[in-house]
């Protein structure tokens, strides 16, 4: 079987951590796979929901009492442990690293681990052991949901925990992450705030607001924040830029509610400062970036791009060299970030951190996506700011970031050092309330339409039958009536739609065009023979010519159609064959072992025709096979199982092609005109495409085929009386066409039903530059049994026009 021809794009869905929505919305009992399907009838798909415990339960903390060695088990400790029942409970442990004192997490007897193993009260050495204590790696977490975790041994609690307690809920791990497909017009729920305000709407429920309340310390450091001087030169691709300092930082682990929420988006936690920003992105979609500025050289931060040639060490450690049309962040001496998408190496927050600088900018998404792709280089910031950030967000980002420093005392905050580009200009659709009843062709009254713009917070006013709405400046998606239309039955249910045809319209007939049902008939008795279907790009690279061995311009496969404004070198021609696709596939396949394999595309080709810009399409088919038992008359068989499909009959001539091998090939013909190719690849063709085996390849016109078809077919009543088959042994120069033969004389007379090749030899007893083909010829009658007499008389036919056309004579 044929293995997966490309390896498919994974898409960057947004992850939503259920106890982390709850904290801006009381979403009650409702179960996430209900609140899926509810998301799911508002335009976003929860393609996914993982649960954190893993399946894992009956695991509690316990504090263990007294430790006294194993009388039967030298290495065995017998704990007596509390675990918040009435007496404590016997387990028995090897590990070496627990204390009399120490609270551990306990598997209770009937509990289930990460890796879902069952834990059951058993004898050791005749001690009841009631369980087990487990490490870290039982649980299925490491050190960035919980320090020590990763120890060899026994997890130790750091803190103090009520015995008893649910291990699960202080590793956050009682927790449901809903895996979001988040539509590219809707940035705005890249963020769990965002989805929060649209579950809020759904459910009916308050949302709850933001803390963005900070306080700055006093003005006794703030001279310092106002010693660092900051400009935008390209305000284009940087329309807003915001920046505050916050001096006295300590550097230490983020509490656990931080820590947990980031692994819960899949996001390790690092140190206070540095997963702030991460988790303000995580939670309203705004980047952030802190620099340490006893590392920004010259107090000066500049927007600006970057010099030609200019290179930049990024905190992956790798250095990148830089285009000017790269937007970066630079100090007076060095770039120390490139804009949206990564900090530099040695501007970053470290452990002897004692004043950062935050930054929270907006900036250009086409400029942002262009660098990341140019530089191939990705991050969580980048992949933001490609969705697009909206003017108001960097002001929102950095409260939020400003509130957690506050909140966590990790540092005194300063006086703001710029905000350079201002807040965003206010924007308003006016209209008539009932034209969201004429575009969505059902009543709806002005409370409803109140009622579900008051849900999803937006402001507005209805007087006069005049809707007048303040656009959000996070929903750059709504434009005009038709927008807030959309929101209304969004909210209010697709449901209040009721199916109905237009004014002027009239029931059809549905069905498939011909050419449809056609290629449909096409794919079955291919997927009958064995082959899978692939599909390759129709852009594909000028090169591909030279690998296919093709130089003449004025070849049909060579003349592929330019495109003006290709995404890149291999996507840069319209393809004049499918060969290139097909054996791309091929090697593919090849490389990743798998040896044997059918192949078939439908598709399109394209050639010049007349007139400026202009081209002609044409359907076509093809067919490659390769592994063991696979050779040309497999693929001929295959070829003349099409024609036979679409009752249609192929001739066959030598082709010329040069990606094919000269002996074993040949032109497709059909109603002799050429179709079409058939043959194995040439050993240079195949050497360019890392062919490792023999392939067999044929390419067909399929509009020509199915042309000849109409559907229709005869039928004549089954022969009562028998076939005779008759053998020949025919010699011939090397050059007769044994197909040109066997065309001929099927055609010599009417009592000949078939005529097939069973063998072809060369060599010993067959004069030089001679061939010896061997056909088998069959006779049917359908009014009466064939005598010797009529059947030599027909033989003696096929002999003459043998000779006489093809100077073919029955081999002695």
């Amino acid at each position: 079987m044929c293995k997966k021809v490309f390896p498919q794009n994974k898409k960057e869905n947004m992850k939503l951590p259920v106890n982390w929505l709850r904290e801006y919305v009381d979403i009650g009992s409702i179960t996430p796979e209900t609140l899926a399907d509810k998301l799911l009838n508002a335009g976003f798909e929860a393609e996914g929901i993982e649960r954190l415990d893993k399946g894992m339960r009956g695991i509690v903390v316990g504090k263990i009492l007294k430790l006294t060695r194993h009388e039967n088990a030298a290495r065995l400790q017998v704990c007596e442990i509390d675990i918040g029942r009435k007496t404590p409970v016997i387990i028995c442990t090897a590990a070496t690293n627990v204390f009399e004192g120490a609270s551990v997490p306990v598997a209770t007897d009937d509990s289930v681990l990460a890796d879902g193993v069952n834990i059951r009260a058993t004898d050791m050495r005749g001690v009841r052991s009631c369980g087990m204590l487990c490490s870290g790696h039982e649980l299925g977490i490491d050190d960035s949901v919980y320090p020590g975790a990763e120890v060899d041994g026994i997890m130790i609690l750091q803190e103090e925990y009520l015995p008893g307690s649910d291990i699960l809920e202080i590793l956050g791990l009682n927790d449901v992450v809903l895996d979001i497909s988040v539509t590219a017009n809707r940035p705005d729920c890249q963020c769990v705030y965002g989805m929060a305000r649209e579950v809020a709407a759904l459910l009916e429920r308050p949302l709850k607001p933001l803390a963005l309340d900070f306080a700055v310390a006093d003005s006794e450091g703030a001279s310092d924040a106002a010693g660092i001087n900051i400009s935008v030169e390209n305000k284009t691709l940087c329309p807003r830029y915001m920046a505050q300092a916050a001096r006295d930082i300590k550097i230490a682990p983020s509490p656990a509610y931080i820590r947990h929420r980031l692994h819960a988006c899949g996001i390790r936690p690092i140190n206070n400062i540095v997963d702030i920003t991460n988790y303000v992105l995580l939670e309203v979609g705004q980047p952030l970036h802190a620099f340490d500025t006893a590392l920004i050289g010259g107090k000066k931060i500049i927007v600006r791009n970057a010099a030609p040639e200019e290179t930049i060490t990024a905190l992956d450690g790798k250095e990148y060299t830089l285009k000017q049309s790269v937007l970066i962040i630079a100090d007076a001496e060095k770039p120390v970030a490139i804009a949206g998408v990564m900090g530099g190496e040695y501007s970053g927050i470290n452990e002897s951190t004692v004043e950062i600088l935050i930054e929270s900018a907006r900036f250009d998404r086409g400029s942002v996506r262009a660098t990341s792709r140019a530089l191939g280089l990705r991050s969580d910031s980048s992949a933001r700011y490609e969705k697009g950030v909206d003017q108001a967000s960097p002001e929102i980002g950095l409260s939020r970031a400003l509130h957690l420093i506050g909140e966590l005392q990790c540092g005194a905050l300063l006086p703001r050092v710029a905000d350079i580009g201002g807040a965003p200009a206010k924007r308003t659709a006016v209209f008539p309330v009932n034209e969201i009843a004429r575009v969505l062709g059902v009543a709806v009254s002005a409370k409803v339409v109140s009622d579900v713009l008051n849900r999803l917070s937006v402001p507005h006013k209805i007087a006069g039958g005049v809707l007048r709405v303040e656009i959000p400046p996070y929903r750059g998606d709504i434009i005009d009536g038709a927008d807030i239309a959309e929101e209304v039955i969004r909210v209010w249910g697709y449901d209040k739609l009721k199916p109905r045809l237009m004014k002027k319209a009239r029931p059809t007939i549905g069905g498939k065009p011909e050419i449809l049902r056609c290629s449909d008939r096409l794919k079955s008795l291919l997927t009958g023979l064995g082959a899978l279907e692939i599909s390759t790009y129709s852009f594909i690279p000028p090169s591909s010519n030279q690998r296919l061995i093709l130089k003449s311009a004025g070849d049909a496969f060579y003349s592929h159609i330019q495109i003006a404004n290709p995404l890149g070198e291999e996507f840069s021609v319209l393809r004049a064959n499918l060969a290139h696709g097909v054996l791309t596939a091929a090697e593919y396949n090849l490389k990743h072992k798998n040896a044997a394999f059918r192949l078939f595309e439908y598709g399109r080709s394209y050639k010049k025709a007349d007139g400026k810009n202009s081209f002609r399409e044409t359907n076509k088919i093809a067919v490659a096979v390769t592994g063991q038992g696979e050779d040309f008359f497999t693929l001929k068989g295959i070829v003349g199982e099409i024609g036979a499909e679409y009752r249609t009959v192929f001739e066959y001539k030598r082709s010329a092609l040069p990606f094919l091998h000269p002996g074993k090939s040949a032109v497709v013909l059909l109603n002799g005109e050429p179709i079409g190719y058939m043959g194995e690849i040439h050993p240079i063709a195949a050497r360019n495409y890392g062919l490792t085996q023999n392939l067999y390849l044929t390419e067909l016109d399929f509009d020509a085929v199915a042309a000849q078809y109409d559907g229709k077919f005869t039928a004549r009543e089954l022969p009562k009386f028998p076939a005779v088959e008759r053998d020949l042994a025919l010699v011939m120069d090397m050059d007769v066409e044994v197909g040109r033969l066997i065309a001929a004389l099927k055609k010599a007379d009417p009592l000949i039903e078939d005529i097939q090749l069973f063998d072809l030899y060369q060599g010993p007893q067959v004069a030089d530059g001679q061939k010896s083909a061997a056909i088998r010829i069959v006779l049917q009658d359908y009014t009466a049994t064939l005598t010797d007499e009529r059947i030599n008389a027909v033989t003696a036919v096929v002999l003459q026009a043998a000779e006489k056309g093809f100077g073919a004579v029955l081999r002695n």
